[in-house]
């Protein structure tokens, strides 16, 4: 009686633990996955048919941020991984982990940002998106599958669109900074280089009206000379941008020489930070205002000098 009893707790013991090991497979039908594009300038879109499992979408933002979205019920799970996974007709499994994600409980949208390019590329080799939803204990896990076998048109699309896309978005592009060597007046590739970013996004955007461009320096040299360095480094980074196709009526410079330093040009170090061209983009509707506060130095010498783009 005794060994009865005890093959029996073995055994619902067993029968408890595959029930908690147990995993949900939810398997979107491959003629329901259906893929499409839609996107502008700043924002490519791959949104995936509604299902009852839930959204499921691609996002490429301007600035070059990549992510892969979901709307699903997250209040049972701890912890959700974005997968790549073989195709069923493949005889080998292959599954590879992307990113993982603890959500919070009051969220139903999980953006994932690591592991999308390395899931797109894979996609397009033919492997499938899964998300395999677990608990930090023994409860069932949960795993969606999701079909990629009609997104290649679409996706071709979206990465087309991708590619279009400024390199910055308008809160990296609002405020830039262009660093200056002693004594430099002209731009260097690398500073070229920024300017034809912030180019790029100023000819998607119709919104900007102003580029306001300030020149600075730091103390080495008489007020004279660095007032006039400044501007011909304001100078320099204006034609830069005009060659680049920039209306000329909407750039401002201004010049300012050493009078609004944001580093102590005691050191080496502060003279670099305060040797710099400021390019600030302002939009419809926005105020044009001077030096931002934090940036002033009450100045002792004369107003700032503007000067008109010839």
């Amino acid at each position: 009686m005794k060994s009865y009893v005890l093959r029996l707790l073995i055994s619902s013991c067993f029968i408890s633990i595959n029930a908690a090991l147990a995993v949900e497979d939810l398997k979107i039908p491959m003629d329901l996955s259906i893929w499409s594009y839609k996107g502008n300038k700043f924002e490519c879109n791959l949104n995936h048919s509604d299902v009852p499992q839930g959204k499921f979408y691609f996002r490429s933002e301007a600035g070059g941020r990549d992510l892969f979205i979901t709307d699903i019920d997250v209040s049972k799970w701890n912890r959700v991984l974005l997968e790549s996974k073989s195709p069923p007709w493949e005889k080998r499994v292959v599954i590879k982990e992307m990113a993982s994600y603890s959500p919070e409980k009051t969220n139903h949208s999980i953006m994932f940002s690591d592991g999308v390019n390395s899931l797109i590329k894979d996609i397009k080799s033919g492997s499938w998106i899964q998300l395999s939803l677990s608990r930090n204990d023994f409860y069932a896990t949960q795993r969606i599958t999701i079909p990629t076998i009609q997104m290649q048109q679409a996706l071709t699309s979206y990465q087309q669109c991708r590619e279009n896309l400024p390199k910055l978005s308008f809160t990296q592009a609002r405020d830039q900074s262009i660093y200056f060597q002693l004594g430099q007046t002209k731009l260097e590739p690398s500073q070229e280089s920024t300017i034809a970013d912030l180019n790029r996004y100023v000819e998607v955007d119709d919104r900007v009206v102003a580029i306001l461009i300030d020149g600075h320096t730091d103390n080495v040299g008489s007020k004279f000379t660095n007032l006039n360095i400044s501007r011909q480094r304001a100078e320099e980074v204006a034609e830069a941008l005009i060659q680049f196709g920039i209306d000329r009526n909407i750039i401002q410079i201004r010049a300012h020489g050493d009078r609004y330093p944001i580093a102590s040009n005691a050191t080496p170090v502060g003279q670099a930070k305060n040797r710099r061209v400021t390019l600030r983009l302002v939009r419809e509707n926005e105020r044009i205002t001077g030096i931002e506060k934090s940036e002033v130095k009450q100045p002792s010498s004369p107003k700032q000098e503007k000067v008109q783009v010839q």
